[in-house]
């Protein structure tokens, strides 16, 4: 999952709540969540962890052509 869709999952699941009560529900501030959604920021172990998610980072080699 990229990070666009990690933030489609993400709005998914707050669904109608606001922002600040689902941020709330999981253990951040709501301008926390709102600069994830704009992606101005990566989210965070903690957001991850109470979400049930981790961050991976791969390294691939470009194939030559």
């Amino acid at each position: 999952m990229n990070q666009q869709q990690f933030i489609e999952w993400l709005k998914a699941q707050i669904g109608a709540q606001s922002h600040s009560a689902y941020a709330a529900s999981v253990g951040i501030t709501g301008a926390y969540l709102s600069e994830i959604l704009s992606e101005k920021k990566e989210p965070g172990e903690k957001l991850l962890k109470a979400i049930g998610f981790e961050m991976t980072k791969d390294w691939h080699k470009e194939e030559e052509k």
